[in-house]
């Protein structure tokens, strides 16, 4: 590693923090992933000092001096730009609400000189990384979604997220758009298939991954998937028109059973004249990990930073 350049890359999610060392080139060092997992309802300092502890860990694995910096591929609500957490009312990370991040990481690795830190949306950076060196790398224009507690995406061209184009939904995602009778975000997240189990069948289920277990012997759960499928298909299928992008790539605790409503979503696809490549990764979070390192890319940084607050 003579001569090598890294940088720390963070993935935060809602019950965990990974970090590892990633080459410049995309590629995580081998042995120096490190995952600890996380009360994100306790104080602001406990939280803090979890989420220094993998960083400090991974900072051991090379010199100071080859470390550009670190990166984090954050859940919102933040402000990427000034590294501000703004989570409220969600009952995650509450705690943090208005802190400045890079302050208090810097604080608690007590450097000399403290690296610089950039962050980016959590769904954003898998959407990078899909595209750098993911099931998207072969795309020119893919569209990007992390299914899970609530449904994250990213339009992207050449690698880089799209949030500026008539061609792409306001701030280049589709969580806050209009659906049905409510808003995306209600119908593409766990909530939403653990309201469908209750309110329609009566049956309570603690998130998508029983309810997939159930599918395989019960009706009622098939239904459920089958319904996800159909809407996931006509919510994306205008911007497929008008984005036209080559690839859908799924990634997210969700599209582990992709297998149950993928035929759906192609069907209801088909059914708009709608025909475009779909795939799932199983490897969501070393995606989005390696994605936000690529903000140290200068030319990649050029591009985002100025959307940043939008992302």
């Amino acid at each position: 590693m003579e001569n090598q350049k890294f940088i720390i890359g963070v993935e935060v999610g809602g019950g965990h923090i990974s970090a590892a060392l990633v080459t410049t080139a995309g590629d995580i060092v081998p042995d120096t992933v490190k995952y600890f997992r996380i009360d994100s309802g306790a104080s602001a300092d406990d939280v803090l000092k979890k989420w220094v502890l993998p960083i400090k860990s991974v900072m051991n694995k090379a010199k100071l001096e080859d470390i550009l910096g670190i990166s984090f591929a954050m859940p919102g609500a933040f402000d990427y730009k000034n590294g501000i957490a703004l989570f409220q009312g969600n009952g995650k990370y509450d705690a943090l609400y208005n802190l400045n991040i890079t302050e208090e990481v810097s604080d608690r690795l007590s450097l000399n000189t403290p690296l610089p830190m950039r962050y980016i949306n959590d769904a954003t950076a898998f959407a990078i990384g899909a595209c750098w060196k993911g099931e998207a790398q072969k795309h020119e224009r893919s569209i990007c979604f992390t299914l899970g507690t609530g449904i994250g995406s990213a339009f992207m061209k050449g690698g880089v997220p799209i949030v500026s184009d008539r061609n792409v939904p306001e701030h280049g995602c589709f969580w806050h758009l209009p659906f049905q009778e409510g808003i995306v975000d209600d119908y593409f997240s766990t909530r939403w298939f653990m309201q469908e189990s209750e309110t329609k069948y009566g049956v309570k289920v603690n998130g998508v991954k029983s309810l997939a277990a159930a599918a395989r012997k019960h009706q009622h759960a098939q239904e459920i998937f089958a319904r996800f499928g159909h809407n996931m298909g006509q919510l994306i299928a205008p911007w497929v028109k008008r984005f036209q992008p080559t690839c859908l790539c799924f990634g997210g605790n969700i599209s582990q059973s992709a297998d149950l409503f993928k035929r759906h979503l192609e069907e209801e696809l088909n059914s708009h004249g709608v025909s475009v490549k779909i795939t799932f990764s199983d490897q969501t979070e070393e995606l989005a990990l390696v994605g936000s390192t690529r903000l140290y890319e200068e030319t990649m940084w050029e591009k985002v930073a100025l959307e940043l607050p939008t992302m």
